[in-house]
């Protein structure tokens, strides 16, 4: 095994470990959540019925230019009825495909002229967590009782489960 000058390697391939020093982060130094919040942004809705009828007409403009473009093999020996129901499947699917392409741009193009929308903040309370827990059945006391948490935690009482964070987001 190699060894350093300051100690030995963890293994024949690997170097000594390195601890990297953390700062402390604390979020005890703010007064009022307000110092926490971000401000929210409002979220323009100008021209919806605009974006509304791009995403239709769009989807079907490029649908029926597909369909045309698909067609033009069928022109060679005659156009049947199997030719124009294939023709009229192929019309909606590739407009269905069309609309969902359509309306991500759309929603890009909204995105970057508006900024990420932020709501207001809120505090989950005690009531809150504990009507999550029941629906989920995730009774565990870090989250459901106050006093045991402040006694047995380091965060001086519950704490918000993680799912009920992540669908508050």
């Amino acid at each position: 095994m190699a060894a350093y000058a300051d100690g030995p390697a963890v293994g024949p391939l690997l170097p000594r470990e390195t601890p990297v020093a953390m700062p402390e982060q604390s979020l005890a130094s703010a007064r009022s959540m307000d110092q926490l919040a971000p401000p929210p942004t409002e979220i323009k809705m100008d021209g919806l019925i605009e974006r509304r009828l791009f995403l239709v007409i769009g989807s079907f403009l490029l649908g029926i230019v597909a369909m045309l473009e698909m067609m033009r093999p069928f022109a060679t020996d005659g156009i049947g009825l199997f030719d124009v129901v294939l023709s009229l499947l192929f019309l909606s699917l590739f407009s269905w495909i069309t609309f969902g392409f359509l309306n991500a741009l759309a929603g890009l193009f909204v995105l970057l002229g508006n900024g990420p929308g932020l709501s207001r903040w809120f505090t989950a309370d005690q009531t809150m967590i504990d009507r999550f827990a029941e629906a989920t059945e995730d009774h565990q006391f870090i989250h459901t009782d106050p006093v045991r948490a402040a006694a047995e935690t380091p965060f001086g009482g519950t704490i918000a489960h993680g799912f009920l964070t992540l669908s508050l987001l």
